[in-house]
């Protein structure tokens, strides 16, 4: 299963609203961990249906020159145990879009 943050930021499974809160609060202004901090964000809107005012092409020019370093291993498993669907498909579309940044 996925690693307990990546879980309780995509579920909000004892993701409380203060510990979002910290986070920007003090990491708002690094563009590094925004980039990430955004592209899950991304990604929980695309899996759940919402809508977030970042779209991935918005996303993409944000941060362009700015490289993501991030281990895709939880992602990947992730998306491997979900059932096919259209949002698997967007899903593994928009992840695309991040490991190639």
């Amino acid at each position: 299963p996925p690693k307990p943050v990546f879980t309780r930021f995509y579920w909000g499974v004892g993701w409380e609203d203060s510990l979002e809160e910290s986070f920007l609060a003090h990491l708002g202004e690094h563009q590094e961990a925004m980039m990430w901090y955004e592209m899950l964000v991304i990604l929980r809107s695309i899996a759940t249906h919402r809508d977030f005012a970042l779209t991935l092409e918005q996303w993409r020019a944000k941060y362009r020159g700015v490289v993501l370093d991030c281990g895709w291993s939880e992602i990947d498993e992730w998306l491997a145990n979900m059932n096919q669907s259209d949002t698997k498909a967007k899903l593994i579309e928009a992840v695309g879009v991040f490991k190639s940044h």
